[in-house]
């Protein structure tokens, strides 16, 4: 039977101010936003798993938060279907103001 440890004592632990905790970087979201800001209005952008290594599902609700943040405008919207039993997400730019 293997024995519990015992947790350290906060003066053996290294604190730091709340200020000196880095910041976390989003580049991966950066860059998906530079991607979707570049689809042009009234056009839709056609992406698969193949073409983006993630679930296109993944697509979807990034394309909703960056909505709900107001990063994208609320025209943006993701559409999907499956054709021959691949699974494609739309990412639409639609020239209507809201869905």
């Amino acid at each position: 039977m293997s024995q519990k440890r015992k947790l350290p004592s906060i003066e053996s632990l290294k604190t730091i101010p709340e200020r000196q905790i880095p910041v976390k970087i989003q580049t991966r979201r950066e860059e998906w936003l530079t991607l979707f800001k570049a689809i042009p209005e009234g056009e839709a952008l056609e992406l698969t798993r193949d073409i983006i290594g993630v679930n296109p599902s993944t697509v979807k609700i990034l394309i909703s938060r960056m909505v709900k943040q107001g990063l994208l405008p609320p025209n943006y919207y993701t559409t999907q279907r499956t054709v021959k039993g691949k699974t494609i997400v739309y990412v639409v730019n639609s020239t209507k103001k809201t869905r």
